[in-house]
């Protein structure tokens, strides 16, 4: 952690310097993502002038905040208010409970929600999105589970799950294995199916599975046609690439852990399903495609080899007596230390000569590269946990 302090601190003191030109106040592109990031740095560094700087972020978000503004997860409301209520949650910020904070935006995103419902299903711009923001309100406000607010909240939910079941049905070619940009670089002779597909950590399949699996731990009613649907996908549609197979194994692991309490859904059909798909994606696990893989990833957390090394993480502490995930999270470890430091110059030279205020973003930037190098990696990798 020193060397990686040591190494980066002039890209975080380029980041001090920066974070107030950012024209997005979001979570995933934009200010609040940010700020989250600086808040950890505080805690990691001791360093007052973090916390100042993203104190200053958030207030810089919420004076930008109007009735105009959208409710998307990506840059809108349901993703600030998610990052507030996290803010709150683990302490960063002071309140007696997020409800005096947060009872606002709530109203604010369920009214637009009815009024001007998402047609796209995923998270980052579709119904999903504050479907996220909700369930985490809920989740952490299970104290005051007698308030106005806190049933408001789950009837919010509730609507959306509804609306899910509305137009899942229509919407299923939104689930597929997330499609590439065409490259003209690569010659007909060498093309491959793998080079149509690209690996993504907000696809919308597995996202919209760990979603509903949070949901039902709620007793939040969902169709369980919606389950059959979805792991029906799973099983006629498997993903090509290997990260992908590894990402949709842990949507199911959720899912299998979400649905055993669950009170009006036929739990025997719908771990046969999930069977039966867990046992194709483990069987067509291949090493060498794995590893061919990690060499064409980037170093973000949205597409990169970050977030294939937190997917793999999480299934470690999930399916047990499977020794391959950790020889899997070995070579992502190994590929981040040997390229980390070149590729991560190479992001921030982008960053601050191009201007391209997306990638100092948690999603596809900078403050998710160093949060990840920071925090995550320390958790992730030491392999005393």
């Amino acid at each position: 952690m020193d060397f990686y302090l040591t190494k980066y601190l002039s890209i975080v003191r380029s980041m001090l310097l920066n974070a107030h030109s950012i024209d997005n106040i979001g979570l995933l592109h934009g200010k609040m993502g940010v700020a989250i990031q600086f808040y950890h740095l505080t805690r990691k560094t001791t360093n007052p002038a973090f916390e100042i700087v993203a104190g200053e972020l958030v207030d810089d978000v919420v004076s930008h905040l109007s009735s105009n503004t959208s409710i998307d997860f990506e840059s809108g409301l349901a993703g600030i208010g998610w990052g507030i209520e996290y803010l709150l949650h683990n302490c960063f910020l002071e309140a007696e409970n997020s409800d005096e904070i947060l009872e606002e935006m709530d109203e604010q995103i369920f009214k637009f929600f009815l009024q001007n419902t998402p047609r796209e299903v995923g998270l980052l711009d579709g119904v999903v999105g504050p479907g996220v923001y909700f369930l985490n309100r809920i989740k952490n406000s299970l104290v005051n589970s007698t308030s106005s607010i806190f049933k408001t909240n789950r009837i919010a939910l509730q609507q959306i799950c509804n609306h899910v079941s509305l137009i899942l049905p229509e919407m299923l070619h939104a689930l597929r294995e997330p499609r590439r940009v065409p490259d003209d670089s690569v010659e007909m002779q060498n093309f491959r199916i793998t080079d149509l597909v690209k690996f993504d950590i907000t696809w919308t399949l597995p996202v919209l599975i760990v979603f509903l699996a949070k949901v039902i731990e709620l007793d939040i009613n969902v169709s369980e046609n919606i389950f059959v649907m979805l792991l029906d996908e799973c099983i006629t549609c498997e993903p090509v690439l290997q990260c992908n197979k590894l990402l949709l194994l842990l949507a199911l692991e959720e899912l299998k852990s979400g649905i055993q309490s669950a009170k009006n859904l036929n739990i025997f059909l719908l771990n046969q399903k999930i069977v039966v798909s867990r046992f194709s994606l483990l069987n067509n696990l291949n090493e060498e495609e794995y590893r061919d893989e990690l060499n064409k990833l980037d170093f973000s957390l949205r597409n990169g080899v970050p977030g294939i090394a937190i997917v793999i993480f999480c299934l470690e502490r999930r399916i047990e007596n499977i020794a391959f995930f950790k020889k899997y999270m070995e070579y992502a470890k190994k590929y981040i230390d040997l390229n980390l430091v070149e590729r991560i110059d190479l992001e921030c030279i982008n960053v601050f000569s191009k201007s391209n205020m997306k990638k100092f973003g948690i999603l596809e930037g900078v403050a998710g590269l160093l949060l990840f190098v920071f925090f995550d990696s320390d958790v992730i990798f030491d392999s005393n946990d």
